[in-house]
Protein backbone atom coordinates (compact mmCIF):
# COMPACT_ATOMS: atom_id res chain seq x y z
CA UNK A 1 0.00 0.00 0.00
CA UNK A 2 2.96 2.34 1.37
CA UNK A 3 5.01 1.48 -2.04
CA UNK A 4 1.72 2.47 -4.27
CA UNK A 5 1.81 5.59 -2.29
CA UNK A 6 5.46 6.36 -3.69
CA UNK A 7 7.24 4.98 -0.30
CA UNK A 8 10.38 4.02 -2.08
CA UNK A 9 12.11 2.96 1.32
CA UNK A 10 8.82 0.38 1.34
CA UNK A 11 9.36 -0.26 -2.23
CA UNK A 12 13.07 -1.57 -2.00
CA UNK A 13 12.40 -3.61 0.92
CA UNK A 14 9.52 -5.47 -0.71
CA UNK A 15 11.68 -6.02 -3.58
CA UNK A 16 14.85 -6.69 -1.54
CA UNK A 17 12.62 -9.60 0.51
CA UNK A 18 11.34 -10.99 -2.76
CA UNK A 19 14.98 -11.37 -4.02
CA UNK A 20 16.19 -13.18 -0.57
CA UNK A 21 13.35 -15.06 0.82
CA UNK A 22 11.85 -17.83 -0.93
CA UNK A 23 9.19 -20.03 0.30
CA UNK A 24 8.37 -23.60 -0.05
CA UNK A 25 5.78 -25.20 -2.40
CA UNK A 26 2.93 -22.97 -3.86
CA UNK A 27 3.69 -20.26 -1.63
CA UNK A 28 6.76 -19.76 -4.17
CA UNK A 29 8.33 -15.86 -3.16
CA UNK A 30 7.80 -12.83 -0.82
CA UNK A 31 6.09 -9.79 -2.24
CA UNK A 32 5.23 -11.50 -5.91
CA UNK A 33 1.74 -9.79 -5.82
CA UNK A 34 3.13 -6.37 -4.78
CA UNK A 35 6.18 -6.30 -7.21
CA UNK A 36 3.39 -6.83 -9.69
CA UNK A 37 1.12 -4.30 -8.16
CA UNK A 38 3.50 -1.81 -8.37
CA UNK A 39 5.27 -2.56 -11.68
CA UNK A 40 3.12 -4.63 -13.40
CA UNK A 41 3.91 -6.65 -16.69
CA UNK A 42 7.60 -5.18 -15.71
CA UNK A 43 6.93 -6.54 -12.75
CA UNK A 44 5.91 -9.65 -14.12
CA UNK A 45 9.18 -10.27 -16.13
CA UNK A 46 11.20 -9.17 -13.38
CA UNK A 47 10.10 -12.14 -11.17
CA UNK A 48 9.82 -14.76 -14.40
CA UNK A 49 13.35 -14.01 -14.94
CA UNK A 50 14.09 -14.22 -11.11
CA UNK A 51 12.21 -17.68 -11.34
CA UNK A 52 14.15 -18.66 -14.05
CA UNK A 53 17.55 -18.40 -11.95
CA UNK A 54 16.52 -20.16 -9.46
CA UNK A 55 14.76 -23.20 -11.77
CA UNK A 56 18.71 -23.49 -13.61
CA UNK A 57 20.25 -23.27 -10.40
CA UNK A 58 18.07 -26.08 -9.25
CA UNK A 59 17.40 -24.39 -5.86
CA UNK A 60 13.40 -24.17 -5.93
CA UNK A 61 11.31 -26.18 -8.26
CA UNK A 62 9.28 -25.51 -11.10
CA UNK A 63 6.87 -22.57 -9.95
CA UNK A 64 2.78 -23.56 -11.02
CA UNK A 65 1.34 -21.07 -13.77
CA UNK A 66 -1.82 -19.37 -11.41
CA UNK A 67 0.85 -16.29 -11.27
CA UNK A 68 0.65 -15.79 -14.88
CA UNK A 69 -3.05 -16.17 -15.06
CA UNK A 70 -3.57 -14.48 -12.49
CA UNK A 71 -1.91 -11.44 -14.23
CA UNK A 72 -3.89 -12.48 -17.50
CA UNK A 73 -7.57 -12.55 -15.70
CA UNK A 74 -6.71 -8.58 -14.34
CA UNK A 75 -5.49 -7.09 -17.58
CA UNK A 76 -7.67 -9.40 -20.89
CA UNK A 77 -6.03 -6.17 -22.73
CA UNK A 78 -2.48 -7.61 -22.67
CA UNK A 79 -1.68 -11.45 -23.97
CA UNK A 80 0.48 -11.76 -21.28
CA UNK A 81 2.00 -15.46 -23.15
CA UNK A 82 2.93 -13.53 -26.12
CA UNK A 83 4.86 -10.38 -24.12
CA UNK A 84 6.82 -13.04 -22.28
CA UNK A 85 7.57 -14.78 -25.18
CA UNK A 86 8.69 -11.62 -26.69
CA UNK A 87 11.02 -11.01 -23.80
CA UNK A 88 12.62 -14.47 -23.39
CA UNK A 89 14.07 -13.64 -27.14
CA UNK A 90 16.38 -11.81 -25.40
CA UNK A 91 16.23 -13.16 -21.73
CA UNK A 92 17.52 -16.55 -21.37
CA UNK A 93 16.16 -16.91 -17.71
CA UNK A 94 12.35 -15.72 -18.93
CA UNK A 95 12.74 -18.50 -21.72
CA UNK A 96 13.77 -20.82 -18.80
CA UNK A 97 10.93 -19.94 -16.98
CA UNK A 98 8.50 -20.34 -19.75
CA UNK A 99 9.62 -23.75 -21.05
CA UNK A 100 9.21 -24.56 -17.47
CA UNK A 101 5.30 -24.04 -17.24
CA UNK A 102 4.71 -25.16 -20.69
CA UNK A 103 6.74 -28.45 -19.40
CA UNK A 104 4.20 -29.08 -16.35
CA UNK A 105 1.55 -26.42 -16.20
CA UNK A 106 0.47 -24.65 -19.09
CA UNK A 107 -2.25 -27.17 -20.79
CA UNK A 108 -5.06 -25.07 -20.02
CA UNK A 109 -5.44 -22.60 -22.39
CA UNK A 110 -7.81 -21.69 -25.08
CA UNK A 111 -6.84 -20.17 -28.13
CA UNK A 112 -7.47 -16.34 -26.31
CA UNK A 113 -5.03 -17.50 -24.05
CA UNK A 114 -7.63 -18.08 -21.03
CA UNK A 115 -8.38 -20.80 -19.34
CA UNK A 116 -10.90 -22.72 -21.16
CA UNK A 117 -13.85 -24.76 -19.32
CA UNK A 118 -14.49 -26.91 -22.63
CA UNK A 119 -13.72 -30.55 -21.88
CA UNK A 120 -15.99 -31.99 -24.03
CA UNK A 121 -12.59 -32.44 -26.76
CA UNK A 122 -10.60 -34.16 -24.42
CA UNK A 123 -12.93 -36.34 -22.64
CA UNK A 124 -14.01 -38.04 -25.87
CA UNK A 125 -10.06 -38.25 -27.30
CA UNK A 126 -9.65 -41.47 -25.09
CA UNK A 127 -11.26 -44.57 -24.04
CA UNK A 128 -9.48 -44.90 -20.60
CA UNK A 129 -8.32 -42.59 -18.58
CA UNK A 130 -4.99 -43.54 -17.55
CA UNK A 131 -4.18 -43.72 -21.50
CA UNK A 132 -5.48 -39.87 -21.52
CA UNK A 133 -2.98 -39.24 -18.30
CA UNK A 134 0.15 -41.05 -19.46
CA UNK A 135 -0.32 -39.77 -23.48
CA UNK A 136 -0.28 -36.52 -22.34
CA UNK A 137 3.24 -35.05 -22.60
CA UNK A 138 2.20 -32.53 -19.90
CA UNK A 139 0.35 -32.62 -16.96
CA UNK A 140 -3.49 -33.16 -17.67
CA UNK A 141 -5.37 -29.68 -17.57
CA UNK A 142 -7.02 -28.83 -13.93
CA UNK A 143 -10.56 -28.21 -15.05
CA UNK A 144 -10.23 -31.77 -16.58
CA UNK A 145 -9.00 -33.05 -13.35
CA UNK A 146 -11.73 -31.78 -11.40
CA UNK A 147 -14.39 -33.46 -13.29
CA UNK A 148 -13.25 -36.76 -13.01
CA UNK A 149 -15.51 -39.19 -11.90
CA UNK A 150 -14.90 -41.28 -8.54
CA UNK A 151 -14.67 -44.48 -11.20
CA UNK A 152 -11.52 -42.18 -12.97
CA UNK A 153 -9.89 -41.40 -9.94
CA UNK A 154 -9.93 -45.55 -8.42
CA UNK A 155 -8.90 -46.31 -12.01
CA UNK A 156 -5.38 -43.61 -11.55
CA UNK A 157 -4.91 -44.96 -8.27
CA UNK A 158 -4.66 -48.90 -9.26
CA UNK A 159 -2.23 -47.68 -12.18
CA UNK A 160 0.00 -45.20 -9.78
CA UNK A 161 0.24 -48.37 -7.58
CA UNK A 162 1.51 -50.44 -10.13
CA UNK A 163 3.55 -48.06 -12.20
CA UNK A 164 7.36 -48.43 -12.51
CA UNK A 165 7.94 -44.92 -15.09
CA UNK A 166 8.49 -42.06 -12.82
CA UNK A 167 7.71 -39.90 -15.45
CA UNK A 168 4.08 -41.65 -15.49
CA UNK A 169 3.79 -41.94 -11.41
CA UNK A 170 4.30 -38.33 -11.57
CA UNK A 171 1.58 -37.78 -14.00
CA UNK A 172 -0.50 -39.88 -12.05
CA UNK A 173 0.55 -38.36 -8.69
CA UNK A 174 -0.31 -35.20 -9.78
CA UNK A 175 -4.36 -36.18 -9.83
CA UNK A 176 -4.29 -36.83 -6.15
CA UNK A 177 -3.46 -33.01 -5.48
CA UNK A 178 -6.74 -32.36 -6.33
CA UNK A 179 -8.76 -35.40 -5.08
CA UNK A 180 -8.10 -37.96 -1.77
CA UNK A 181 -5.79 -40.71 -2.84
CA UNK A 182 -8.86 -43.83 -2.28
CA UNK A 183 -6.02 -46.39 -1.44
CA UNK A 184 -3.59 -47.10 1.02
CA UNK A 185 -2.08 -43.82 1.79
CA UNK A 186 1.09 -45.86 2.95
CA UNK A 187 1.95 -45.41 -1.17
CA UNK A 188 1.84 -41.60 -1.10
CA UNK A 189 3.99 -42.16 2.48
CA UNK A 190 6.48 -44.19 0.03
CA UNK A 191 6.59 -41.55 -2.93
CA UNK A 192 7.20 -38.70 -0.10
CA UNK A 193 10.22 -40.73 0.98
CA UNK A 194 11.96 -40.49 -2.21
CA UNK A 195 15.12 -37.95 -2.82
CA UNK A 196 13.79 -34.95 -3.93
CA UNK A 197 15.35 -34.07 -7.71
CA UNK A 198 14.90 -31.27 -9.52
CA UNK A 199 13.94 -33.92 -12.66
CA UNK A 200 10.85 -34.41 -11.37
CA UNK A 201 8.36 -33.04 -8.73
CA UNK A 202 7.39 -36.47 -7.28
CA UNK A 203 8.43 -35.50 -3.40
CA UNK A 204 6.39 -32.37 -3.97
CA UNK A 205 3.48 -33.60 -5.18
CA UNK A 206 3.12 -36.66 -3.08
CA UNK A 207 3.64 -34.18 0.28
CA UNK A 208 0.61 -32.01 -1.16
CA UNK A 209 -1.45 -35.48 -1.82
CA UNK A 210 -0.89 -36.19 2.07
CA UNK A 211 -2.36 -33.20 3.40
CA UNK A 212 -5.57 -34.01 2.21
CA UNK A 213 -5.40 -37.16 3.84
CA UNK A 214 -5.39 -38.28 7.73
CA UNK A 215 -4.38 -41.47 9.63
CA UNK A 216 -1.71 -42.23 12.01
CA UNK A 217 0.77 -43.33 9.88
CA UNK A 218 1.02 -39.68 8.02
CA UNK A 219 1.59 -38.50 11.42
CA UNK A 220 3.91 -41.51 12.19
CA UNK A 221 5.75 -40.10 8.87
CA UNK A 222 5.86 -36.45 9.68
CA UNK A 223 6.94 -36.58 13.03
CA UNK A 224 10.20 -38.96 11.58
CA UNK A 225 11.39 -35.98 9.42
CA UNK A 226 11.21 -34.02 12.19
CA UNK A 227 13.40 -35.78 14.39
CA UNK A 228 15.48 -37.23 11.40
CA UNK A 229 15.48 -35.05 8.33
CA UNK A 230 17.75 -32.03 8.28
CA UNK A 231 15.10 -30.79 5.79
CA UNK A 232 11.88 -31.16 7.33
CA UNK A 233 10.06 -27.98 7.10
CA UNK A 234 8.15 -28.71 3.58
CA UNK A 235 6.69 -31.89 5.50
CA UNK A 236 5.22 -29.64 8.51
CA UNK A 237 2.15 -28.73 5.83
CA UNK A 238 0.97 -32.38 6.01
CA UNK A 239 -0.55 -31.21 9.27
CA UNK A 240 -2.67 -28.89 8.40
CA UNK A 241 -5.30 -32.04 8.39
CA UNK A 242 -3.38 -34.24 10.55
CA UNK A 243 -3.15 -31.84 13.67
CA UNK A 244 -4.16 -33.12 16.54
CA UNK A 245 -4.31 -30.89 20.28
CA UNK A 246 -0.87 -31.51 21.93
CA UNK A 247 1.21 -30.58 18.29
CA UNK A 248 1.60 -26.83 19.86
CA UNK A 249 4.83 -28.07 21.76
CA UNK A 250 6.47 -29.75 19.02
CA UNK A 251 5.71 -26.89 16.56
CA UNK A 252 6.43 -24.26 19.56
CA UNK A 253 9.74 -26.17 19.76
CA UNK A 254 10.37 -26.11 16.44
CA UNK A 255 10.44 -21.90 15.49
CA UNK A 256 11.91 -21.37 19.09
CA UNK A 257 15.27 -23.34 17.64
CA UNK A 258 14.99 -22.28 14.08
CA UNK A 259 17.58 -19.65 13.46
CA UNK A 260 17.15 -18.79 9.59
CA UNK A 261 15.17 -15.63 8.35
CA UNK A 262 14.12 -17.82 5.59
CA UNK A 263 12.90 -20.33 7.26
CA UNK A 264 11.17 -18.96 9.61
CA UNK A 265 9.50 -17.12 6.78
CA UNK A 266 8.28 -20.72 5.35
CA UNK A 267 7.51 -21.99 8.71
CA UNK A 268 5.22 -18.78 9.17
CA UNK A 269 3.57 -19.65 5.82
CA UNK A 270 2.80 -23.74 7.04
CA UNK A 271 1.67 -22.52 10.52
CA UNK A 272 -0.73 -20.04 9.49
CA UNK A 273 -2.18 -22.81 7.56
CA UNK A 274 -2.44 -25.31 10.20
CA UNK A 275 -3.71 -22.64 12.59
CA UNK A 276 -6.51 -21.27 9.86
CA UNK A 277 -7.31 -25.01 9.23
CA UNK A 278 -7.59 -25.92 13.00
CA UNK A 279 -9.14 -23.19 14.72
CA UNK A 280 -7.80 -23.71 18.49
CA UNK A 281 -6.41 -21.71 21.45
CA UNK A 282 -3.04 -23.97 21.25
CA UNK A 283 -1.94 -21.75 18.33
CA UNK A 284 -1.09 -18.98 21.06
CA UNK A 285 2.50 -20.13 22.14
CA UNK A 286 3.69 -21.26 18.15
CA UNK A 287 2.40 -18.20 16.67
CA UNK A 288 3.25 -16.01 19.95
CA UNK A 289 7.01 -16.85 19.45
CA UNK A 290 7.30 -16.01 15.56
CA UNK A 291 6.46 -12.38 16.33
CA UNK A 292 10.00 -11.25 17.11
CA UNK A 293 11.26 -13.76 14.98
CA UNK A 294 9.56 -12.31 11.48
CA UNK A 295 11.13 -9.41 9.25
CA UNK A 296 7.83 -9.76 6.65
CA UNK A 297 5.41 -7.90 8.47
CA UNK A 298 2.86 -9.21 5.94
CA UNK A 299 3.36 -12.10 8.06
CA UNK A 300 3.15 -11.20 11.66
CA UNK A 301 -0.30 -9.22 10.16
CA UNK A 302 -1.70 -12.84 9.26
CA UNK A 303 -0.41 -14.59 12.58
CA UNK A 304 -1.96 -11.58 14.51
CA UNK A 305 -5.48 -12.15 12.94
CA UNK A 306 -5.26 -15.83 13.28
CA UNK A 307 -4.31 -14.99 17.03
CA UNK A 308 -7.48 -12.61 17.21
CA UNK A 309 -9.82 -14.89 15.80
CA UNK A 310 -8.50 -17.37 18.65
CA UNK A 311 -9.18 -15.17 20.97
CA UNK A 312 -5.48 -15.21 22.44
CA UNK A 313 -3.41 -12.24 21.43
CA UNK A 314 -1.47 -11.39 24.20
CA UNK A 315 -1.24 -8.37 26.82
CA UNK A 316 2.45 -8.29 25.53
CA UNK A 317 2.27 -8.59 21.60
CA UNK A 318 -0.53 -5.83 21.57
CA UNK A 319 1.93 -3.86 23.40
CA UNK A 320 4.55 -4.53 20.73
CA UNK A 321 2.25 -3.52 17.77
CA UNK A 322 2.41 -0.14 19.07
CA UNK A 323 5.51 -0.14 17.60
CA UNK A 324 5.56 -2.50 14.71
CA UNK A 325 6.97 -1.31 11.15
CA UNK A 326 4.16 -3.01 9.12
CA UNK A 327 1.80 0.02 10.18
CA UNK A 328 -1.17 -1.95 9.32
CA UNK A 329 -0.60 -4.04 12.65
CA UNK A 330 -0.61 -0.80 14.69
CA UNK A 331 -4.12 -0.37 13.01
CA UNK A 332 -5.55 -3.40 14.71
CA UNK A 333 -4.72 -2.60 17.98
CA UNK A 334 -8.27 -1.69 19.76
Amino acid sequence: MFALEGDLEMRELIFDYFLNHPFLGDSNWLGYKQIIELDGLKGLFFIAERFGQEIEKGTIEPSNDWIVFSFQEKNPQINVLAELEKEANSNSYIRIYIETLERYYLTGLDQNNTRSNNIDSVEHKFNDIVDEILENEQFLKKQRIKNLSEDEIFKVAVQLSTETKLKNIEKLLHIFEYHMFPLDCELLIKFAKRKKTIKNSIVEIAITALKQLRSFAIREFVFEKIEKSKNYIEYLEILVSNYIAGDFKILTQIVEKTKADYKIENLAVIYCEIYTFNKTKECKEPLEAFYSKLNCGFHRNEIINILLDNDVLSDKIKNEMKYDSFLENRHLIK
